[in-house]
């Protein structure tokens, strides 16, 4: 993390749901340049949970979904459309059970495509069901999704990143040092993120794969990330070491961090997602887990659309002026509040508004009560004076 990144405003992802919110310090994603709030994601919600008949010997392969709720999910030698509970729709064998079906993308008109980890292929599923080889390579395609233009750009574990079409096999010059590039994913802007399981970082790419990251946390211990994939504007990462699921944004800054272990004791190994749509995440064992994406568009997103609208021309100019709060070091932000980053390791509690319960009148004046009121532990007795 860069000095500048350090400086940043503290943010907390709380997890709402089974047991108590788990929180690690993040940094707050710089301001967007347009003037419109940036979409926040504050943290995932568990939905529901199923497990593949199986287990991770069968269904141990890529994750694609395909809509609100299907998804289809590779195993050995096929790939199966599954609905939220678990419920299988349909089985399509793509090639022999000696190779695995370890990568699936989306295509075009309802098609997938799946990359055979064993015998080096890609095959192409269409709508009704029908196989088609799209491409045959010298690398196991080890995660892939579909470009704007077409092309598929497919990761080749230590051999790199490639495009590939339906007459060829082009890889890709990166101006970074990727030691596994185990996924890959783009967003609706055009940026590329590349997991490098090995060197423990996600680097993220302009559409010209010039670098414009790096996310490598640092807090959590090792970083191993098996896959990530797009909410259409951010990032969202699994890290099977750490079994959390990571979300940042488009310059690799980090907005959430999300841990399974209360939903699945197993390591997360595959993410996928719509834009605006449902998580879901593969475990090894089979199960399955989808999440609610839970956005910042609370009174603080409100606030920050109304600040800037108001703002004029020289006031919007500089509203990345630096500020500090105690006088060391620098950080570039709107001028809103932003609550102070925990002390310790527990999850900060952040308050959105009140809610009148109730109201009463103490006997006598400001001069007989108008001291101090301590709380007595919400036993009876609710307050006392105390000078």
């Amino acid at each position: 993390m860069s000095s500048e990144q350090q400086g940043l405003r503290t943010t907390t992802a709380s997890r709402e749901g089974k047991g108590a919110p788990q929180t690690l310090p993040v940094p707050r994603p710089l301001s967007p340049r347009s003037g419109a709030a940036q979409k926040v994601v504050s943290g995932l919600r568990l939905r529901t949970t199923f497990s593949m008949t199986g287990g991770r010997s069968v269904w141990g392969g890529g994750l694609c979904v395909l809509g609100e709720d299907l998804a289809c999910v590779g195993g050995r030698g096929s790939v199966r459309t599954v609905d939220m509970t678990g419920r299988v729709t349909r089985t399509v064998r793509v090639c022999g059970s000696e190779s695995w079906c370890g990568s699936i993308g989306r295509g075009d008109d309802g098609e997938v495509f799946v990359g055979r980890y064993g015998d080096r292929n890609i095959s192409r599923v269409s709508a009704d069901g029908a196989v088609s080889t799209f491409s045959s390579s010298t690398f196991s395609p080890d995660g892939l999704t579909q470009l704007s233009s077409g092309r598929l750009l497919v990761c080749g574990g230590y051999e790199g990143l490639y495009t590939v079409t339906g007459w060829g096999v082009q890889g890709v010059e990166l101006g970074v040092n990727v030691e596994c590039a185990v996924d890959v994913s783009v967003n609706s802007k055009g940026d590329v993120a590349v997991a490098d399981r090995d060197g423990g970082k996600v680097y993220i790419l302009d559409g010209q794969y010039k670098h414009v990251g790096t996310y490598s946390p640092k807090k959590l211990g090792p970083f191993r990330p098996e896959s990530l994939t797009s909410d259409g504007e951010n990032f969202v990462i699994c890290d099977a070491d750490s079994r959390t699921i990571h979300t940042i944004d488009r310059r690799g800054v980090c907005l959430s961090v999300y841990h399974t272990t209360d939903d699945c004791q197993e390591k997360p190994y595959r993410v996928d997602m719509l834009p605006s749509n449902c998580v879901w995440v593969l475990f090894a064992g089979g199960q399955v887990c989808v999440y609610n994406q839970i956005s910042s568009d609370s009174a603080m997103d409100r606030y920050i659309n109304s600040t800037v609208a108001e703002m004029s021309s020289e006031q919007q100019a500089q509203r990345t002026t630096t500020a500090s709060r105690d006088g060391k070091g620098a950080y570039k932000t709107f001028p809103v509040p932003r609550p102070l980053s925990p002390r310790s390791g527990a999850a900060q509690k952040v308050l959105s508004g009140l809610r009148l319960r109730t109201t009463f009148s103490m006997a006598g004046d400001r001069y007989v009560w108008g001291r101090r009121v301590v709380c007595n532990g919400g036993r009876p007795g609710v307050c006392r004076r105390t000078g």
